[in-house]
Formats: C-alpha cells, structure tokens, sequence
C-alpha cells in the first residue's frame, strides 16, 4: 500500500508540475500584452520545476526500490504525468478561455464622472439589443450639420471610455465609443456572435441619427475589436475600415501562436475566423502592421489584407508593436489622407 501511495503521489506531483510549466511557458507568451505577465511566468515556472523533479524523484526512488525496470519508471515518471498534465492544462485553458480572450474591463463611478466633466458634449447611448443593453457615448464633431461617423471597436480588455483621446485624431468626424456586452456598463456577456451582431446594430442605430452622415460611416478597429469590424464591412456599407493590427482568425490562428500547447481550433467556443468577411467586404479598408507586434504577428494581419474584397492600403510601421502602432503620428496623417482620398473627411 505505502509503495502505491508513493507511485502515486510521484505521478501527481510530476502532472501538477508540468501543468505550471505549461502555465509558465503560456504567460511568457503573453508578456507584450502586459509585462505583469512576466512575474508570473517566472512564478508558475518555478512552482512547476520544483513540482515535477520532486515528483519524478520520488518514482524515481520508489521505482529502485522496488527493482523496476528503467522503462517503467520513466512511464510513471514521464509519459502518464505529461499526458495528465496536458489534459488539465487543457481543460483549465477551455474553462477559463472567454476570460483570456476577452477579459471585460468595468467602469466605475467615478470614471464616468471623470468622462462627463472632461467631455460635457458627449452624449451617453444606451441601444437595446434583445434581453441586453449597450451603453457607451456619442461624441458630436464641432460642427452642428450632419458628419462624418467613426465607430470604434477597441482591443481585449479595454473600456470604451478610454479611448476618447482618440478622437483628437480625426476630429472633423463624430465618434461612437460603446461597450461591447459584459464591458463597462453593457449588460450581458461578450462571445463572437454578440460582438459581430452588435456591430450591425450600433451601425443601424447611428445611421439613423440626425448629426450623422449615413453615407460617410467609417469603422475604425484595433486587435480584437478587428473581427466585429470586418464583420461589418461585409454586412454594412461602411465608406471605410482602419485596422489596427487585425488576424485572420483567433481560435487557430492567434491564440494557437500565443498558446501553442493545445489545439486552440478545437478548443475555443469563439473563433472569430474572419477571412470570408474579409472576401465580401463592401469598403475600402486601411490597415496599420506593426512588424515587431508579438500579441497578433504580421503575417495574420497579412493574411486578412491578401482575402480583402475591395481596396486597400497597408502601412507596416517599423519596430511597431502591438500597443506603439498607435502612437505614431505618420501613421495617423496617413489615416486621414486616406479618409481624404476617399472623400469622407475634408481640409475645410
């Protein structure tokens, strides 16, 4: 009994240990998301090492003990903790995979407190979709005649309201900031179908209001706001996309770069596999690369841009990454010249 408790105990710990190192080697993916990521690789990573050698030596020594054979105590060592570790780690990805791919971002009192002073002519939207309500804001160009629209589709745990700098950027348009289902003060939960339906529905809702120009509605998306975006484009008559860095697929496709250890494909309820939106777009689209962005690499953006229906203009930004895309101010002034181009915003 005490020699099967042993063998046991070894194979647990062995499993527990390579499900952290999985953990480990998973968050060090993550980084440029977020540099917290980094303390806890380095954390989960330990916990694993020291797990997994306590664990293998244990069966190491109970398998000596017993005069086992090397190939015996390499299955109860090895092969049947790493199978049972991968299965765990599998099942902790799927278990908490809406969290990772979307993690919702509240919004506090005091933050729409804060948007209402610094912003007092935007006006806060709440649009009914089904049992759930959107809430977010209209931000009115200056002028009081009917403008150009853009509607933004912000990235993985954002929050509409942290975006209004933005609209510095192009302020001859009006700007829609609202929460996606589960963000801020939108009721319900984000998954793919949420956000590519939502999409429809803040496009109808703003083409029908009276500062609005329906003809010059402009999406304007970055990393996981991307999918609803193209979504749009081939379901609504945008007069143009901007992407920031957008994927051909998440399920597959980014997440399977981030977490290489699972088949993501299979394993993800959300695959936001928008190539055949991308085939039947209606619009011009704009997209901004960044040809150091780790989160969602180049050659997905690459991909959508190569199955685009319609016109388009690609701007790699050298040494960009995933969050500095946004900051450079060549890419902003050929934003506008595009927009220019196509008509939607003027020099007047």
């Amino acid at each position: 009994m005490r020699n099967r408790i042993c063998r046991v105990l070894g194979a647990i710990l062995s499993a527990v240990g390579i499900v952290f190192l999985l953990l480990g080697a998973t968050l060090l993916n993550l980084v440029p998301l977020s540099g917290g990521f980094a303390e806890r690789s380095f954390n989960a990573a330990l916990i694993g090492l020291a797990a997994f050698s306590l664990g293998f030596g244990l069966t190491l020594r109970q398998a000596k003990q017993e005069g086992r054979r090397a190939r015996t105590a390499l299955a109860y060592g090895l092969v049947l903790p790493g199978m049972v570790g991968w299965v765990l780690f599998a099942t902790i990805i799927y278990a908490l995979q809406d969290d990772l791919m979307f993690s919702p971002r509240s919004l506090s009192l005091d933050r729409a407190a804060a948007v209402k002073q610094q912003y007092p002519r935007a006006e806060e939207v709440y649009i009914q979709v089904g049992t759930d309500m959107l809430h977010g804001w209209f931000l009115p160009a200056s002028s009081s005649a009917q403008a150009p629209l853009v509607l933004l589709f912000y990235g993985q745990g954002g929050e509409a309201s942290r975006y209004f700098p933005m609209a510095e950027k192009i302020p001859e348009a009006s700007w829609a900031f609202i929460n996606y289902r589960g963000y801020g003060w939108s009721t319900g939960a984000p998954s793919q179908d949420a956000l590519f339906s939502d999409a429809v529905t803040i496009f109808d809702y703003f083409a029908q209001h009276r500062l609005v120009d329906k003809n010059r509605i402009v999406a304007l998306a970055g990393s996981l706001g991307t999918g609803p975006a193209v979504y749009l484009a081939a379901n609504r008559p945008l007069a143009a996309v901007v992407l920031f860095s957008p994927y051909d697929a998440i399920a597959g496709g980014v997440a399977q770069d981030l977490i290489p250890f699972v088949p993501t494909k299979k394993l993800l309820r959300n695959s936001f596999d928008v190539v055949k939106y991308a085939q039947a777009a209606q619009s011009p689209v704009f997209a901004v690369v960044g040809d150091a962005d780790q989160v969602i690499r180049p050659d997905r953006s690459y991909r959508l841009l190569e199955s685009w229906a319609q016109e388009k203009v690609q701007r790699v930004v050298v040494g960009g990454t995933h969050y500095s895309i946004y900051e450079d101010s060549e890419t902003w002034e050929a934003i506008r010249d595009f927009l220019l181009k196509q008509g939607i915003i003027n020099m007047d």
